[in-house]
C-alpha cells in the first residue's frame, strides 16, 4: 500500500541533487512552507508525483494532511492549484479541502482546517 511508505523529513541543502534527481526518477517530493510557524499556517507549495494511477499522490496527501494537522498542530492547510487541473482539484477535495477564493494566473484557493479532516 503506497501509504505505507511515504515517509516526510526536512531537506537540507545536502539533498539539492537528490531533489532535482527526484524530478526524473523517484516517485516525487512536497515542498511545505510555514514550518517555522505553523500555527499561523501550512502551505502544501508543491507535490510532484511521477508514478501516477498508482495512489502514491493520495497517500502522500493523506500524510502531509496528518503531520500538519495533528503532529504541527496547525489549524490550516492550504495549497493552490490551477484551473485547468480538474483531476488535482478533485483529489484535494475528494481529501476534505475547500475551495476558499481564487488568485492570480487561473489559481484556486484551497484549504483544510484543524477538525476538518475527511
Amino acid at each position: 500500500m503506497p501509504g505505507d511508505v511515504i515517509r516526510l523529513r526536512p531537506t537540507t541543502p545536502a539533498d539539492l541533487d537528490w531533489v532535482l534527481a527526484a524530478e526524473g526518477h523517484p516517485v516525487g517530493y512536497v515542498i511545505l512552507a510555514g514550518l517555522a510557524r505553523p500555527r499561523d499556517g501550512v502551505e502544501l507549495r508543491r507535490i510532484v508525483v511521477t508514478e501516477k494511477g498508482k495512489g502514491f499522490g493520495r497517500a502522500t496527501l493523506r500524510r502531509v494532511k496528518m503531520m500538519a494537522l495533528n503532529e504541527l498542530r496547525t489549524d490550516r492547510l492550504w495549497l493552490d492549484v490551477r484551473a485547468n487541473n480538474p483531476r488535482a482539484k478533485r483529489l484535494y477535495e475528494a481529501e476534505g479541502f475547500a475551495v476558499e477564493g481564487t488568485g492570480a494566473d487561473g489559481l484556486i484557493i484551497l484549504s483544510i482546517r484543524r477538525g476538518d479532516e475527511a
